[in-house]
């Protein structure tokens, strides 16, 4: 097994000191974006672009994307996320003296779920239909969060399909690997158009 895994991707064996620093940038950027979602909280579209999950799933995806291995890239984001948290909730708490403790418990189960995720996740930058299929996941939610656009003409929502057009930059090293992912892609928003659970028009 874990050599068909090295196959997929090889993890990078830096040193000790770059681990640490990836893991103190995300965790700088977590307090910073927990911040900044807090502050622009009810700011038009800025506002309602913190308060969807694409930004997030973007930001998460990316962090696994150019982790140094599996683990690391659980480990990235799931501080990323948790620093988010601590920054959001603090400024909320200092704002109005109160914290909602049913929220903070979703986000917390999402956290941890976000560690296991961006471990499958950090193989999605490989070569081959499997990667292609592990990167498409995250990309997939956001364009659906992202397809009212279509119909509703919500700018907030236009970010995502900038959001999924970077990952799938990020996530592709060649134009077959695009190809690829855009397949997956295509089949399965054909499949979630089909059983009604998404409407393009």
């Amino acid at each position: 097994m874990k050599n068909v895994l090295f196959n997929i991707r090889k993890p990078n064996s830096s040193n000790r000191n770059k681990k640490y620093l990836c893991l103190l940038k995300c965790i700088v950027l977590g307090i910073l974006m927990g911040t900044a979602a807090k502050y622009f909280d009810n700011t038009p579209i800025i506002g309602e672009v913190g308060t969807n999950f694409g930004i997030w799933i973007f930001l998460a995806a990316l962090i696994a994307c150019y982790s140094l291995g599996p683990i690391l890239a659980g480990i990235n984001v799931f501080f990323f996320f948790l620093s988010m948290l601590f920054a959001y909730y603090t400024y909320t708490y200092f704002l109005y003296h109160f914290l909602p403790i049913s929220y903070i418990q979703i986000w917390i189960c999402l956290t941890v779920i976000g560690f296991f995720s961006a471990i499958i996740t950090w193989y999605g930058k490989g070569l081959g239909w499997f990667p292609a299929f592990i990167s498409s996941i995250p990309i997939l939610f956001i364009i659906t969060e992202g397809i009212p656009f279509i119909y509703t003409g919500n700018f907030a929502l236009l970010f995502d399909f900038i959001f999924a057009i970077v990952l799938y930059i990020c996530f592709t090293g060649s134009w077959t690997q695009a190809l690829r992912l855009f397949c997956c892609n295509l089949i399965e928003v054909l499949i979630l158009v089909f059983c009604k659970i998404i409407n393009i028009f």
